[in-house]
């Protein structure tokens, strides 16, 4: 993303979020993981819009509001940390950012785009204070792991594999 416009971007979404806590001469960071996924774009969508979605990702409960202002609680994952987030915006099975309850120093930016009839990329985005730049990677390593098992569940089958499953049964 070229700086002029990552600083648009960026002096915009402060001033939608009225981040009060964050001063203006504090800098804001992003960071982001990426991953495509053999999946349709409405069932990847899906996986982080919804109840069923949250809990197949493997936490055990879960609250999905999706409105602005709504709410994305999931919890009880044993790999994955707990949701506790405010829907900021949404342009239904494209985009959803959403940030903390707690706090109003960071959000999140998800990407949902279809590359073709099967295939899906998901970018997620973190915006943040420097100062919470451990715990933002820290995080981001959480979501490189969560993508790349979500990558192994949706992997094609090879032919031979499928052809070894058809003799079997």
């Amino acid at each position: 993303m070229p700086p002029l416009f990552r600083s648009l971007v960026t002096l915009f979404m402060l001033s939608c979020l009225n981040l009060s806590n964050v001063s203006a001469v504090q800098a804001v960071d992003s960071a982001s993981t990426e991953a495509i996924i053999n999946l349709p774009h409405a069932d990847a969508w899906s996986l982080f819009t919804t109840e069923s979605g949250l809990k197949s990702l493997g936490y055990t409960q879960a609250r999905v509001d999706l409105q602005l202002g709504g709410v994305l609680q999931a919890s009880g994952s044993s790999s994955l940390s707990d949701l506790n987030t405010v829907v900021i915006s949404f342009d239904s099975e494209r985009m959803l950012s959403f940030k903390p309850a707690a706090t109003n120093s960071e959000w999140t930016v998800l990407y949902v785009t279809a590359m073709g009839k099967d295939m899906t990329q998901l970018r997620w985005l973190e915006y943040f204070a420097e100062p919470q730049r451990a715990a933002v990677e820290q995080h981001q390593a959480q979501v490189r792991l969560l993508f790349d098992q979500l990558i192994r569940r949706y992997a094609p089958e090879c032919e031979v594999c499928k052809l070894e499953k058809a003799r079997l049964k």
